[in-house]
């Protein structure tokens, strides 16, 4: 995605390690420090409204690192993951919802669009390295009635696990199960198959 150009201009001064990871994070991902910065003012944005449907802002709560998020789903169980997978897909289709909002499209369902539109919006707003950075390398696959999705990542097994219950939650409505699944610690690959395997109108719930 090109970013538009932004005509604003606003100084501000850092400290000597907050330089330094600024330096190291425009390295690895090979980004300017401008972009970073505007990411990073997004981001933070986003956490400091009271909710989705609120214009009003409060000081953000803490954002829970990788490490700890990893550490904290690491002692649920599964059907504790499931109820984690639950919450967090609908607060991901308010937050895609929202998101459509502020491009113009008031009225539209996030269900409501093809699963090859709705998966890249859920990846770059909430798996890829410029939202919440769970995710190394996603990437999906939509074939007619078949649906793939892989990526590899830095947790453990239980995101592994919570990924696949979030992902699945997301399929459901296009009438898909999961077909097959290969989990490990670092990576997961998930293939999705429609849930009556003689229907031929799957292809048509995918592109609706």
């Amino acid at each position: 995605m090109v970013e538009k150009i932004e005509k604003k201009v606003i100084c501000t001064r850092i400290d000597d390690r907050l330089e330094v990871m600024l330096k190291k994070y425009t390295e690895v991902y090979e980004i300017s420090n401008s972009r970073l910065i505007r990411k990073a003012l997004r981001y933070y944005m986003r956490y400091a409204q009271n909710d989705f449907n609120s214009t009003s802002y409060i000081e953000p709560i803490i954002i829970i690192s990788k490490e700890s998020f990893a550490y904290l789903i690491d002692n649920l169980n599964e059907e504790e993951l499931q109820k984690l997978a639950e919450k967090t897909y609908n607060t991901a289709l308010r937050a895609i919802k929202k998101y459509f909002e502020q491009i113009g499209n008031k009225n539209l369902d996030p269900l409501d669009l093809p699963l090859k539109n709705l998966l890249p919006v859920l990846i770059d707003n909430f798996f890829s390295y410029d939202a919440q950075n769970w995710l190394s390398d996603p990437n999906f696959s939509v074939q007619k009635d078949i649906v793939t999705f892989a990526s590899n990542h830095s947790l453990n097994r239980s995101f592994s696990i919570f990924l696949k219950l979030l992902i699945s939650n997301f399929l459901k409505p296009y009438n898909l199960k999961l077909g097959m699944e290969r989990i490990k610690e670092n990576m997961i690959y998930l293939m999705f198959e429609p849930l009556d395997p003689n229907s031929d109108h799957i292809g048509l719930i995918i592109q609706r």
